[in-house]
């Protein structure tokens, strides 16, 4: 019934039977409860750890707290418990959420280094320059609105690079090649 608080049915039913007869002995409650004695022991011990059996002032024997107290301290308890394990899920999840950004972060200077898009034919020859290929360069045009007009090879801005023996590869789409 409230093993979710952490006391086991056993327990419970040990601390039950204190409230109803508070001088009651461990042997009396073995025969009241139909526990074992090893069973009862093991439930007071159960109890005065979640303090719901606490001792007396004097005498040196104990007493099961009023429930009200019992089930608040237990109750206070589990919220602690439960306050805990969402301060470690939030850290989780903030360690995850920066392992991912990192992760992200790495991926897109991967791609930085192996994919640049260049919008612009004049800007694109100004970046060759920059790059400085020496054995390939590829490149994909999107010129799928004008067709450009393929002149004299030697008017190239792309000589350079091939009598320099670079694998240039431009790779047209369908549109820029053929007449509309």
């Amino acid at each position: 019934m409230f093993e979710s608080l952490g006391i086991t049915s056993t327990a419970l039913q040990i601390y039950r039977a204190l409230l109803d007869e508070p001088n009651i002995g461990a042997e009396e409650l073995a025969a009241t409860t139909g526990h074992s004695l090893a069973q009862v022991e093991d439930s007071l011990n159960e109890l005065r750890e979640f303090k719901l059996l606490i001792p007396r002032w004097t005498g040196g024997a104990e007493y099961a707290v009023h429930p009200n107290l019992g089930f608040s301290i237990l109750s206070r308890r589990r919220r602690q418990q439960l306050n805990q394990l969402t301060e470690e899920l939030h850290a989780d999840e903030l360690r995850a959420e920066l392992i991912t950004q990192q992760y992200n972060e790495s991926m897109r200077r991967r791609n930085e280094r192996e994919i640049e898009i260049v919008e612009g034919s004049e800007r694109a020859h100004q970046r060759i320059g920059e790059f400085r290929p020496t054995k390939s360069f590829w490149a994909l045009n999107n010129l799928a609105e004008t067709n450009p007009e393929f002149g004299d090879p030697a008017d190239s801005p792309d000589k350079p690079y091939l009598d320099a023996d670079i694998d240039f590869r431009v790779i047209f789409m369908t549109a820029t090649l053929t007449n509309k």
